[in-house]
């Protein structure tokens, strides 16, 4: 399956703890499709703190 990407959105959005997150929608020749990156609640050593 091949899909051509004619466009990115990202967006910063507030997660279920109020806390922001990203949220992106990427439009295909094909469709459309929108995702988020949700946030955890502990951090690794090597993450980044914000």
């Amino acid at each position: 399956m091949s899909a051509i990407i004619e466009d990115v959105t990202a967006r910063k959005v507030l997660n279920s703890r109020g806390d922001e997150t990203i949220e992106v929608d990427v439009i295909t020749v094909d469709g459309f499709g929108r995702a988020s990156a949700p946030s955890g609640a502990s951090r690794g050593k090597a993450e980044v703190v914000p």
